[in-house]
């Protein structure tokens, strides 16, 4: 069909209508066929190709595998440089040979600014033959002025800079090796300790390599362990705190970063510190008596960077690919789903709700064994699968279903959700908190009663006496928000029982009596007084969903939180 669109001079649209995501991938591999279409094409002039491109970018999941097709139409008429997500990330592996006089460096620089466009770039410079030639040929650009390392680097850095996953990282810090661009790593060194935070484990001990030379100055070992050492990677751990031995006179942010080295369980990392701590004068931290009465200690909460605002806003190829990994998997994961539905919060509040709903509506069908894809079935009108009935009917797998339907309601209209995770185990900084529960204020609107009662099960940290700045409405109910963390505070949840059922005759009537907070009863949720469930489900409690979990109280930092 797009041969004879060709052959008859068919209008844009009309030749665009005969490509789908499955035809253009064929086309593009038929060498005669391209052969045949692209002088046609060409011939038309830079006006309609033009417009057929701007056409193509318009439809995305064309767009990404229509590189073959498009980058000679654009290059042959000076086109306006594609910035479409997937082409790009498409671009990368089939047009990655520098030619001078086409733009390649340009739209290469186009290419590191599209999130996570280098994920398929880990492999790449395995190819040593490849590799010989790709920089024979930037050399050759070089030459001719159309290639400068410094910007060339600066824009790989970004990629580190914006927090891009961990293949993409890899992709890009493997470019810029690969192009003899290392030297700049330190060039740029103040951006590269400043984006430390953002870099993946799987690239931090290179990076490390460039930014520890023996022209490190002490101010700038300081900044590196200040955010490298409370992270969990052990060995850039060990590999900064022997090079702060050069640093004579700590900041007092990096001696108290030193003293919490110090007192931590991995024990090279602690005898390393106190080594600092001896060279500098200062006292070592007292050891923490620990002993079987004592509450088990873990590892403090790490943030969580992928839950941030900016990194929670896709573009459509990347909202794609995360539906596509929820609706597909047989894992009930419980972080991955936090992230998906503060995915779809943030980009529809952020680009619009049709933008969701529209990739919504385009879903096949899919089970419905987690409370995201529940939720998401009954928000688009769908049946549910009943076969998962006794894993799926318990008020609390209740509430968490209504937590998201509500959530998937307001789409759009939700700044983002007081419950997600901001750290590590389910866990949400008082900080994070309060800045969430003053965007619906500022806003004018109203927090979920549900979302609320979630939030309050993984909040961490003690609430503060005054919460007059939280005295916000929470709807559904005629409570405000300050009134129910003075209650979760204040008024810790009675101990639960279980009791059989009134005639005796089955384990299975017993009911949960108590234990309800006196928040959620001002929060308007149902009490737990309900018929058991089966007793396979509370022997493998330790590995069920997160989301069934019961929250009962509000958890100690030190205890296994609930994560409902």
């Amino acid at each position: 069909m797009s041969l004879l669109a060709v052959t008859l001079d068919c209008s844009v649209t009309q030749v665009l209508a005969t490509f789908t995501p499955w035809s253009m991938p064929l086309l593009v591999r038929d060498e005669a066929a391209c052969d045949y279409i692209l002088p046609r094409f060409l011939a038309r002039g830079r006006d309609w190709t033009g417009r057929f491109v701007a056409a193509v970018m318009k439809r995305r999941p064309i767009a990404r595998v229509a590189v073959a097709l498009v980058d000679p139409l654009v290059t042959a008429h000076e086109l306006p440089l594609p910035t479409d997500a997937g082409y790009l990330e498409d671009w990368l592996k089939r047009c990655f040979l520098p030619r001078p006089g086409v733009r390649w460096t340009e739209q290469f620089l186009i290419a590191c600014t599209a999130q996570n466009a280098f994920r398929f770039q880990t492999d790449f410079w395995a190819d040593e033959a490849r590799a010989g030639d790709v920089r024979a040929r930037v050399a050759q650009l070089r030459d001719l002025g159309e290639f400068d390392d410094a910007t060339v680097s600066r824009a790989l850095i970004q990629i580190l800079e914006r927090g891009d996953n961990r293949n993409a990282q890899r992709g890009a810090l493997d470019w810029l090796i690969g192009l003899g661009l290392a030297p700049q790593l330190w060039e740029e060194r103040a951006r590269l300790i400043a984006a430390l935070p953002s870099v993946q484990p799987n690239v931090l001990a290179r990076v490390l390599d460039a930014l520890i030379q023996p022209g490190t100055t002490p101010g700038e070992l300081a900044g590196i362990a200040v955010a490298v050492l409370p992270r969990q990677e052990k060995q850039p751990r060990h590999d900064v705190l022997r090079a702060l031995s050069q640093v004579g006179s700590p900041t007092p942010e990096l001696l108290e970063t030193v003293r919490f080295i110090a007192s931590g369980q991995d024990s090279v990392a602690a005898g390393l510190a106190h080594s600092l701590l001896d060279g500098w004068g200062e006292s070592r931290p007292e050891a923490e008596v620990s002993g079987l009465w004592c509450n088990p200690s873990g590892p403090d909460p790490d943030p969580l960077p992928e839950f941030t605002d900016p990194a929670l806003v896709l573009d459509d190829l990347a909202f794609a690919d995360v539906l596509a990994k929820v609706l597909r998997s047989y894992r009930d994961d419980a972080t991955r789903d936090e992230h998906v539905l503060a995915c779809f919060v943030a980009t529809a509040h952020a680009r619009g709700r049709d933008v969701v709903t529209a990739a919504f509506e385009n879903l096949d069908r899919f089970d419905t064994d987690t409370p995201l894809r529940e939720a998401l079935a009954r928000f688009l009108g769908r049946p549910v699968n009943k076969s998962w009935r006794l894993a799926r009917e318990s008020r609390l797998s209740r509430l968490a279903t209504a937590r998201v339907l509500a959530a998937l309601e307001r789409l759009g209209e939700l700044p983002c959700l007081l419950a997600t995770p901001s750290h590590s185990a389910f866990r949400i900084s008082w900080e994070v908190f309060a800045d969430r529960a003053r965007r619906y204020r500022d806003a004018g609107l109203e927090l979920g009663a549900v979302d609320v009662a979630a939030a309050l099960t993984r909040l961490d940290g003690p609430i503060p006496e005054d919460l007059t700045d939280l005295d916000q409405p929470i709807g559904e109910v005629e409570v405000s928000l300050a009134e129910v963390l003075a209650a979760w505070r204040d008024h810790p949840a009675p101990p639960t029982e279980l009791a059989p059922a009134e005639d005796g005759s089955s384990f299975l009537e017993a009911r949960i009596c108590g234990g309800e907070p006196l928040a959620f009863e001002l929060l308007g949720l149902p009490p737990t007084d309900q018929p058991a469930e089966p007793a396979t489900h509370w022997a493998s409690a330790e590995h069920r969903s997160p989301s069934s979990c019961s929250p009962r109280s509000r958890p100690s930092r030190r205890c296994r939180p609930c994560r409902c």
